[in-house]
Order: C-alpha cells, then structure tokens, then sequence
C-alpha cells in the first residue's frame, strides 16, 4: 500500500469525494474508498468478505486495520454526534 493516495491534486480530492468510482483511481484504491465508506457509515455491516476483498488487492492485515481506524473514527467521532443531535 505504499504510496496509496500519496500525492493527490485538489481536483482529485473533490473527485473522490463527489464519486471515487470515476476518480482516476487504481482498483486497489476504489476497493479502499469502498470498505473506508462502508466502515464509516454502517460498521456493523463490515464482513471478513470485505477484508478478504482488501487482501485480494494487495493490502496486509496492518494496512487493513489502518484503513478500519481511519474510516472507524468517521463513524464514532463527535462530528457524527453533532450532526446527529
């Protein structure tokens, strides 16, 4: 995963963010955006299917558990408690 989103422009920043399935990305990282999005809005929903998929792209089990952090704060932080509210 070395270099994954290493060094991205503005305009693909705002691509991603608007539809990463058209963002000039690899396959590897569509399959990242993908399970980080999944994470990040319906955690409970997260399969080992899911993981295996991020595996079958390259990724290590660190590497997976990095992205589950990353998206699993989205998820549990506070901006979700205030927008909740």
């Amino acid at each position: 995963m070395s270099g994954l989103f290493a060094q991205l422009l503005p305009e693909t920043v705002a691509a991603i963010a608007s539809d990463h399935g058209s963002a000039d990305l690899s396959t590897q990282e569509v399959a990242v955006v993908d399970f980080a999005e999944k994470v990040a809005t319906d955690a409970i929903s997260v399969t080992e299917h899911g993981i295996q998929c991020l595996r079958v792209h390259g990724l290590d089990d660190t590497e997976i558990f990095h992205v589950m952090l990353a998206a699993a704060r989205c998820f549990f932080g506070p901006e979700r408690r205030w927008s909740a509210a």
